[in-house]
């Protein structure tokens, strides 16, 4: 069962990737966030699984170089502020 409830996790037999735990969390927000809330949000949600360190400079990274390709969901707003394109 998957909910996308902000106070609901998300049931998923797979964890997502970092980019698609950030469009989820974004598109629940309706509004922008700092890739540490963003990484907070996906973590609490069970969206990711990762054992690393560093999870939110791994959402940073992967969010700069998303976007950095031209062809993203995402655009950055401000300093670590990350939303989703209109």
């Amino acid at each position: 069962m998957t909910t996308t409830s902000l106070h609901e996790p998300v049931v998923l037999e797979e964890a997502m990737t970092f980019l698609e735990a950030a469009w989820l969390v974004l598109n629940q927000a309706g509004k922008a966030l700092h890739y540490r809330d963003i990484t907070d949000r996906a973590i609490e949600q069970g969206l990711i699984d990762t054992e690393g360190k560093t999870p939110a400079r791994t959402m940073n990274a992967q969010l700069s170089t998303d976007i950095r390709s031209g062809d993203s969901p995402f655009v950055r707003l401000g300093r670590g502020i990350y939303g989703l394109s209109t």
